[in-house]
């Protein structure tokens, strides 16, 4: 894993974006950056915010309160890519009591308005399941949710991936294998088992030739013993290492083509939750170990040039 190359190794850059949402507020992140463009909008971003810290060990540690907690926060980006007008997304309207509220809100445009797709997991929905929100004219509150019953009973449902315009021959792509169309599984990738890691991440990018492209990942969990300094003594913890792809999907949903894993800056916990191309670059919105937001620039071709057929994988 050491050796999997890096964003500014590819010869792109990472810029910045937030650490906390509220500067006066250290209890509560900014992390995980859905970013997703509007021909009448411009760039803009979602962003999730929680109350826990990740323990050197892997746990959870919760900063506020007495279990996990989410905040959405939107926002809109300059010419410069950077935040204006933050402001946390009221769910008071969607219908839906929410506790726990959504996780990972990815950023879409959509029939004319933005929305966002993400987790939700509550005391009535024990198992994550997959939702949409959507937002009211000035994207400050959702007034609407739909959460999707599940694919598998027991399995928790993430990452789930579609297009701001509405793939014509499928809904979504989940786990980066499966296919969703109407509520059902309609086709799943079984013929290259080397590919069953790999989940989604961002939504789709609408290509000229019809095909899409997106960000997905594979997770590696080691188990070890640590000394955590701040307890001066050894325990047993549990590691995330995430590598990237950028992968490829005809107009079905099907993946035809992978790259060549890459990290955005190093091992860890990494996720990317957004993906849009600014001339000759795509720009990747992800989160850095669950507490800071930030965008990786890299020239398009320098990634499309390590595709290779899944076929080949």
């Amino acid at each position: 894993m050491g050796s999997t190359p890096n964003i500014r190794s590819l010869g792109g850059e990472i810029k910045y974006l937030r650490r906390l949402v509220e500067k006066e507020n250290k209890l509560w992140s900014a992390f995980n950056p859905s970013i997703a463009y509007s021909p009448k909008k411009g760039y803009a971003v979602t962003i999730r915010s929680s109350n826990y810290v990740i323990l050197p060990h892997g746990q959870l540690d919760v900063t506020t309160g007495d279990h996990i907690q989410n905040k959405v926060w939107f926002a809109e980006l300059d010419e410069n890519l950077s935040i204006t007008n933050l402001r946390q997304v009221d769910f008071s309207n969607s219908g839906y009591k929410f506790d726990r509220r959504v996780e990972d809100p990815k950023l879409l445009w959509r029939n004319g308005k933005w929305m966002f797709t993400a987790v939700a997991m509550e005391r009535d929905i024990r198992v994550a399941r997959h939702c949409e929100c959507y937002l009211d004219a000035k994207a400050t509150s959702v007034n609407k949710v739909v959460i999707y019953p599940g694919v598998e009973e027991k399995r928790p449902e993430k990452n789930w991936m579609t297009a701001g315009d509405k793939p014509k021959n499928f809904d979504y792509i989940y786990d980066g294998n499966g296919i969703v169309k109407d509520g059902y599984v309609i086709k799943k990738l079984v013929d290259f088992p080397r590919l069953s890691a790999i989940r989604g991440n961002t939504h789709l990018l609408p290509q000229d030739d019809g095909t899409y492209l997106a960000i997905v990942h594979g997770l590696w969990i080691t188990r070890e013993r640590v000394f955590v300094q701040t307890e001066f003594s050894s325990r047993d913890a549990v590691l995330k290492d995430y590598d990237h792809f950028l992968a490829r999907f005809d107009e079905n949903g099907w993946m035809i083509e992978i790259s060549d894993p890459f990290k955005f800056v190093s091992q860890g916990i990494e996720f990317a939750a957004g993906l849009v191309q600014i001339n000759d670059d795509l720009v990747i919105s992800f989160g850095k170990d669950d507490i800071s937001s930030h965008l990786a620039i890299v020239n398009k071709d320098t990634l499309m040039k390590t595709m290779k057929s899944v076929e080949k994988v």
